[in-house]
């Protein structure tokens, strides 16, 4: 019997342990507000609600701040719906208006953006505390409950010396020597130099330093560069242009022809050749400029076309194209841009009607060259034929008619 009692017991015991694992913990309603922790002057911070508990449905409170330290700027809702926010002067309110989505856990509510006022001191305490706390659960309890205040101190503003103290090279002598306010330097180095061998020294020691010094290409100009970045971002960038000098065994390339010679928009005639150098172009009256591309065989050779390509005035419009190879050798290619007359051409009603007098006096002289009357001189002599003939008819005397005569010829 006692037996049977005590596994009864144990068995009961056991059940109560598996319900107090299995229930979900209780957690006490709770709120905090977080933010930034190093703060200056005229810096803008943000400061978060946060609200923790178990079956919470809402609540309310009061920002409490000094006016003369902060400028409240902003609210941003940090809960997602079917949670609202309000925000009334200093008091905040939020609700889960389903009553369905309650906090079990900690939860964001809200992020205030306030902006420190650039009159602050270095070493001023700021804060922000929430007064008058409560928050409600389910069974619509209010508690009311303590909130964690921010504080922080305003720290010394971020420097903006962004200065070099110190700069050397172990294989080349800059110039001008070196000064922190002197941005730009020069230097000259031997074919067997290449890479500058830099030492640079913040003036601040918060600032930040990074060099980028290329390999030299011999006999060309490389820029190396020093970049100091201040504690508060302000960047200053010095620069060295390093020549180095050719390959003593080097021989520089002499081919100066043109590898394509280009008119955008248009044909060149003839057909380009880097063997051919004269072209033309043929442009109608309405283009006033062209734009020429002209690329060199040789990688290092240079173009330079000497004469505008603007302003095209009407016929002939030679411009020259020189290609100069990296010896100093020049090939100069000559482009004719023809620009077309207007057409028609404008011609004023005067010059017209001169012209075409000009034109009806010509046609006349040309029909007395080739001996055929001009219609008007034909007209005017059969006028004067006719009215001879008349006049005659009336002045010559006209026989009468005898029919004796007549019949007498029968």
């Amino acid at each position: 019997m006692l037996k049977k009692i005590f596994s009864a017991v144990t068995a009961i015991v056991i059940l109560v342990a598996l319900v107090v694992m299995v229930a979900p913990a209780t957690l006490a309603a709770s709120a905090s507000l977080t933010g930034t922790k190093t703060v200056r002057a005229g810096d803008t911070i943000t400061i978060t609600l946060n609200v923790g508990g178990t079956n919470i449905v809402g609540g309310q409170g009061t920002l409490s701040y000094d006016t003369s330290l902060l400028t409240l700027k902003s609210t941003t809702k940090k809960i997602s719906s079917p949670w609202s926010v309000d925000v009334n002067g200093n008091v905040v309110m939020f609700a889960d208006e389903s009553l369905e989505s309650p906090i079990n856990s900690t939860k964001a509510i809200i992020s205030v953006k306030f902006q420190i006022k650039s009159s602050v001191a270095v070493g001023t305490k700021i804060s922000v505390s929430m007064k008058n706390c409560v928050l409600t659960d389910t069974s619509y309890k209010g508690h009311s409950v303590s909130v964690s205040s921010y504080s922080a101190t305003v720290a010394s503003p971020l420097s903006k010396n962004a200065l070099l103290s110190s700069l050397t090279v172990a294989n080349a002598q800059i110039s001008p020597a070196f000064d922190p306010d002197v941005g730009e330097y020069t230097a000259n180095v031997g074919f067997d130099v290449t890479c500058l061998e830099i030492s640079a020294k913040a003036a601040e020691s918060s600032a930040k330093i990074s060099i980028d010094s290329p390999e030299l290409p011999a006999g060309q100009k490389t820029a190396v560069t020093i970049k100091v970045t201040a504690e508060s971002g302000a960047v200053n960038t010095y620069t060295i242009m390093v020549t180095r000098a050719q390959d003593p065994n080097y021989v520089a390339d002499s081919n100066s022809k043109l590898y394509a010679l280009i008119v955008e928009d248009y044909f060149i005639s003839p057909g380009f050749s880097p063997d051919v150098t004269e072209y033309v172009v043929w442009l109608p009256f309405e283009t006033t400029f062209i734009t020429v591309q002209a690329l060199p065989e040789a990688e290092l050779a240079v173009v330079e076309v000497k004469d505008s390509t603007r302003d095209l005035v009407v016929g002939d419009n030679l411009i020259h194209i020189v290609c100069r190879a990296e010896d100093g050798t020049e090939t100069e290619y000559v482009l004719n841009a023809h620009r077309s007359e207007k057409y028609p051409p404008s011609v004023s009603s005067d010059s017209a009607v001169s012209s075409q007098l000009n034109a009806s006096d010509n046609d006349d002289e040309g029909a007395a060259k080739s001996g055929v009357f001009p219609i008007w001189l034909t007209l005017a002599l059969c006028a004067v034929c006719a009215v001879s003939g008349f006049a005659a008819s009336r002045l010559i005397p006209q026989k009468g008619f005898n029919e004796k005569d007549y019949r007498d010829d029968e």
